[in-house]
């Protein structure tokens, strides 16, 4: 009965096709929304960043590598960049000191305004 076994393996092979394609249906709207608002952008400023540009005037010159040589020959820039670990980790180091010192003696008792607290400082479940 070769025939049928053939039939089964297109049901099944028909039947894996179509689970694939639900599976793209499903995804093809994040994919979409990631790549309009993420992507494009990304690579829209990151092909800028080789132009003199004021966003209002038309022409744009192109400047090749001299806006990152500008960039990294500017002692602001590392000064800014040495201090971003600071403000990176801020907010880690307080969520860490919220969780274990503050969170245990706040269970039982009434705060006013503890609700809000946990709202903003509080990961998802």
């Amino acid at each position: 009965m070769p025939g049928i076994a053939e039939a089964k393996g297109r049901a099944r092979r028909r039947a894996q096709v179509k689970r694939t394609l639900i599976g793209y249906t499903f995804l093809t709207p994040a994919s979409a929304i990631t790549i309009l608002f993420i992507f494009v952008p990304v690579f829209m400023a990151f092909y800028l960043s080789f132009f003199e540009w004021d966003l209002i005037s038309p022409p744009k010159t192109f400047v090749g590598l001299r806006n990152y040589a500008r960039l990294f020959g500017s002692k602001d820039f590392f000064c800014c960049d040495a201090q971003y670990p600071l403000f990176r980790r801020s907010p880690a180091a307080f969520g860490l000191c919220y969780l274990v010192g503050y969170r245990p003696t706040a269970e039982p008792k009434k705060i006013r305004g503890l609700s809000f607290y946990r709202t903003v400082f509080s990961p998802p479940p």
